[in-house]
């Protein structure tokens, strides 16, 4: 086993990160001697402070754990285990430049859930078992009715919410073509052509794309690898797209013990 550990150190350091797959028995040795579930409360105490302390580049760390570890935040994060409620319940008691970030993500999940959801309908209707479909026929779900509502006004706001952090022109670069006023049947054909776009100009020679027009471009098809109906599930109720560490800040601080 030293020979084995020694080797993965030494690939490890001259690649910079490990490298060992997850079924690799060395990750057994380091649980069972560094036993990351088996704290000490020294051990917790000290490691707790030393992430408390912030400085210019993290501002926002103890105000965020101080919350996630209060009466209120550990009752919504248990309770909900909502990223977007706990950020909404941060906002109450949040200064004004932490307010401003949060106000940020909010309205980039908004765009992305808006925008997720009209994909994620079309792609679920594809693939439950009818992998050709009538552009007409996706204009008429529901998440591609409420794409076409409310992007427009989600795009603009999140132009603005990321603008001082200097995203603003990136985010515009990627996305305004949703910032248009569309009926459903035309966001579709907009997401399909935004799709295969993005598709092509994937590193290092373009990817090919989940879902084409046919050459009459009325239609749709599918393709096989991306035909799975369990793989997408649009999401009605406003939950963000993306993660933001909550979950894992709250396992970190389970395991210290301080919630």
């Amino acid at each position: 086993m030293w020979r084995e550990l020694t080797k993965a150190v030494e690939t490890g350091l001259a690649e910079g990160h490990a490298n060992r797959p997850q079924g690799w028995d060395g990750w057994k040795f380091f649980a069972d001697y560094l036993r990351p579930r088996q704290v000490s409360r020294a051990e917790a105490d000290a490691i707790y402070q030393k992430i408390l302390n912030t400085n210019v580049e993290t501002p926002h760390r103890r105000p965020l754990l101080d919350f996630l570890t209060s009466k209120a935040g550990k009752n919504v994060w248990s309770t909900l285990e909502s990223e977007r409620a706990f950020h909404l319940e941060f906002m109450k008691n949040a200064d004004r430049d932490l307010k401003n970030l949060l106000e940020a993500i909010l309205a980039y999940e908004q765009f992305s859930r808006d925008l997720q959801n009209g994909f994620e309908h079309c792609m679920q209707t594809l693939s439950d078992g009818r992998p050709h479909l009538k552009i007409s026929d996706l204009a008429q779900l529901r998440g591609v009715i409420e794409a076409a509502q409310k992007l427009p006004d989600s795009f603009r706001q999140a132009r603005e919410c990321l603008e001082p952090y200097g995203l603003g022109v990136r985010f515009s670069e990627g996305f305004s073509c949703y910032g248009e006023s569309l009926k459903p049947l035309e966001w579709v054909r907009l997401m399909l052509t935004h799709h295969q776009k993005v598709q092509r100009n994937k590193p290092p020679h373009g990817k090919k794309p989940w879902v084409l027009m046919t050459d009459k471009g009325d239609e749709c098809i599918i393709d096989p690898n991306y035909d799975n109906n369990q793989r997408y599930a649009p999401q009605f109720d406003g939950s963000y797209v993306n993660f933001y560490r909550t979950a894992s800040l709250w396992s970190f601080c389970s395991i210290l013990g301080v919630i």
